[in-house]
Order: structure tokens, then sequence, then C-alpha cells
């Protein structure tokens, strides 16, 4: 019997579906019955601090065999046997919950013991998905996130366990399990994989965009496969750490363990940039965009008064071209007064919208920075400040009563965005939020619902 020992983590979403353009190269299918990527052994054996393990992912759902079972398809599985293992899978059902989940499992007495990232979130069908795990070895915690998001269901630290601790792994596979074949067994992974890579640095933080196109080799990069050969029976470690990956069990042909080449795979619009400038001689906004298309696609530019409720201001269709990444630019001549949000919905033609982040603009406020929204529904607060600053910045909150539910100290440089985690829990209510900076406070009020 497995013992897992449930760890809760944050996790963000940056949309609800996936934000890339098309892929320039290939990718790999998995038919959810058989097919598998062999990679090679050892592949996460010195990663014993930091971590970031990312791909492009699209999921089908139910494999065509096991009873069109959702559960426990494996994205990928370090690993040795079914006592000492590392896996990622879109959709689980561990301790009543049925979201995406990551663990460790390592060998124990009398029986096995999991540290486990679960979200009550399974992945997104039939749509291109960015996910990325992420453990922090400074302070043991670990984050999922979805499409550049930390998943709100699912936060913590505690993830004491490392990929080291799996010591060296014979078995490191995408689409297969270490239970594949047993009478326990999980179902193979159905649906396509892109751009895998394996870092020793925590990349992602806080929301961020998804790289574009294909990602980047680095120092901190362990191994990356881009899946662009588009033919054969190996797949190259673009970081030149690892020999190449072999599709199946082994370099000769079998189609029944060998996942198939696709071409030209055509994704959801990818918003790169978005930016909203205020001209307060003017009083005009300036909205700039640049994002990679490859059909029509639909941008509306919508505004709200208090960071919840938009309505839409500007449309623009952008009719099927040459494809490639495009740059946008609008000017609002009648910006609301005082603040105000923006936020940008691109919808392109047979795919999922995606929306970009939510951006304060301000004319004629002499606050030096602001809360949005407020009310705040969810585990998180955004602060802006008017100025980038440089130095000690303090940020405190405070309960009715008086009772500090919140403090933290950041030594910053020319940071102008901040965001205030730990707030999950909190009673319903109106807080103050305190922020000092060179020996000056200033608060504001905040409403968490």
């Amino acid at each position: 019997m497995r013992k897992f020992y449930i760890i809760v983590f944050s996790v963000l979403i940056f949309s609800t579906n996936a934000a890339r353009a098309q892929s320039p190269g290939t990718h790999l299918s998995y038919d959810g019955a058989f097919n598998y990527l062999t990679m090679p052994p050892d592949i996460v054996k010195n990663l014993n601090g930091s971590f970031t393990i990312e791909a492009y992912v699209y999921w089908r759902g139910g494999s065509p065999w096991w009873s069109n079972s959702l559960l426990w398809h494996r994205i990928f599985d370090f690993g040795t046997d079914q006592h000492n293992y590392a896996f990622l899978v879109p959709q689980s059902n561990y301790n009543s919950r049925s979201g995406a989940m990551f663990a460790i499992t390592l060998p124990g007495t009398p029986s096995d013991v999991s540290q486990v990232i679960q979200s009550d979130n399974p992945l997104p069908q039939n749509v291109w998905t960015h996910i990325a795990v992420t453990l922090d070895a400074t302070t043991n915690a670990g984050n999922l996130y979805i499409n550049g998001v930390l998943d709100p269901t699912a936060t913590t630290t505690g993830f004491t366990f490392r990929l080291s601790d799996l010591g060296s792994t014979p078995n490191d596979w995408l689409g297969k399990s270490e239970f594949a074949g047993s009478p326990s067994f999980d179902p193979y992974f159905n649906g396509d994989i892109d751009e895998f890579r394996i870092s020793d640095v925590v990349r992602y933080t806080s929301t961020f965009t998804p790289p574009i196109f294909e990602f980047t080799t680095d120092p901190n990069t362990v191994a990356l496969y881009h899946f662009d050969e588009g033919s054969g029976q190996l797949t190259s470690d673009a970081s030149g750490n690892f020999p190449q990956a072999i599709l199946g069990t082994d370099v000769s042909v079998d189609p029944t363990t060998d996942p198939t080449w696709a071409l030209f795979s055509p994704l959801p619009v990818r918003l790169i940039d978005f930016t909203a400038t205020a001209n307060q001689a003017n009083r005009t906004v300036d909205i700039k965009w640049s994002a990679g298309i490859d059909a029509p696609t639909e941008f509306v530019l919508e505004r709200s008064s208090n960071g919840t409720n938009f309505s839409p201001v500007y449309n623009l269709t952008r009719s099927l071209g040459t494809t490639g990444t495009e740059s946008f630019l609008y000017r609002d001549l009648n910006p609301a007064n005082g603040r105000s949000y923006y936020r940008l919905k691109c919808t392109e033609i047979g795919s999922p919208s995606v929306y970009s982040r939510i951006l304060p603009v301000s004319f004629g406020s002499r606050q030096s920075f602001v809360i949005y929204p407020n009310p705040v529904k969810g585990s998180g607060i955004n602060l802006e400040l008017v100025q980038p600053f440089t130095g000690n910045i303090e940020f405190r909150m405070y309960n009715s009563a008086g009772a500090t539910v919140y403090r933290k100290n950041s030594t910053v440089v020319r940071e102008k965005e901040f965001h205030i985690d730990g707030t999950t829990g909190l009673p319903s209510g109106t807080y103050i939020i305190e922020i000092k900076m060179n020996g000056q406070k200033q608060s504001r009020p905040v409403v968490i619902e």
C-alpha cells in the first residue's frame, strides 16, 4: 500500500488554455496504448536541490484501452521500480482529489512514502497546455504552473524530498509509468508532448508568459528535447548533457511502442507582450501588444473600474496573412478618471480564448501604491507602486483588531509590482496594508471576500 503525505502547493493560472503560437518544427504523439519515449538513464540523478520540469502537453484524455480511464496517465516518470519513482500526471484520484499531480515516492518500511503536489484541477483536454513543476530547495516550496499561472487549489512549504533521492534511475520515460504492465498498472499517456526541459533552478516564481516557440538552453539547463527531428528513432538533448532519447524500447522500429512524429501542429494564439501606459499630459492611454498568430484572430481590449468586472472598449480582427509575430497599438482617447484596469482577450479561430494579465492605469492619483483588484478574491493580493523603487521595502497587513496577519521585508532594485501570498484562510473582512519605504509609511484598506 502506498503511503502519501499530502503537501498542498500554490498554483496560479494565466489563462484557461494554452498561449502558444505554431510550432516551428515537430513533436511526438502518443497513442495511449503502449507508446513511450526512453530518455537516458540517471537524467535527474544529480538534481539534489531546486528544479523546474516543464513541457507543452496536448492531452486527449482517456486511453482507447483501459476502460477509457482519465487517471494516472504518465506525462513523465523517472525511477527504478514501483517503490522508487517521480512522476507527473494530468489527472489523479488520490485522497478524493481529481486534479493534476506530481509526486516523489521513496522506499520505506513498512510501506513506501511519497510527497505530493496535487491540484483539484485536471489538465485541460484537447488543447495545448504549458505545464511546469518547480521546487525551491531553500524554502522546500513546490509549485505547479498551468499556462504560466499558479493553480489556487495547491500550495506548500515542506517538500523535503529531492529528485537525487531516487538514486540511479534506469527507467526515465515520457508517456509510460513504473506501474505499466503490472496488476495495478497505470495508463500510457494519450496525447502529444513537445519542448520537454529539465532545469536545476526555479525558473518561475510568479505569473509568467510561457516561452515562445522553443525553449532555450542556458547554464541551468539539465536536459532539453525539442523533438524537431521529424523522423527516425532518436531525438537529441539540445543541452548536450545527455545522449539521444529513443522512441519506444530501442532503436529498432516497433509501431507498438514507438510514438509517432507529428508535423506543424497548429496551436492557439501566443500573446508575447502587453503594456498600458498613461500619458498624463494628453490624458490618453497607449495600449501595445505583440502576438504570434497562425490563423484569423480577434483581439478585444477590455477595461474595468475595479479590476474585476470588464467591458470591451476596442475590437480588432486580424485576418489570416503571413504567420508569425505581429505588433499592435491602440490609443484610448477617453480613459476613466482615477484608477482603471485593462486586459486583452485574444481568440484565434478554432482555439480557446487567451487573456493577458491585468494592467492598472491612474490619472491624477497621489497615492504611493494601489491594490488591485479590490475587493480581493482568491489566494493573493496584487500591489503596484506609482514609481519604481530601489531599497528595502516592508509589507504589513493588519486585521480590524490591529493584529498583524502578514509581514515581509524585501530588498528590491527598481521594482514596481508586488504580490502578497499567504492570504488563503483569512476571514472575510476589511484589512489594512501598510508599506514602509525609506522610513516613510503608506497604508490602504483592502477587502477580502
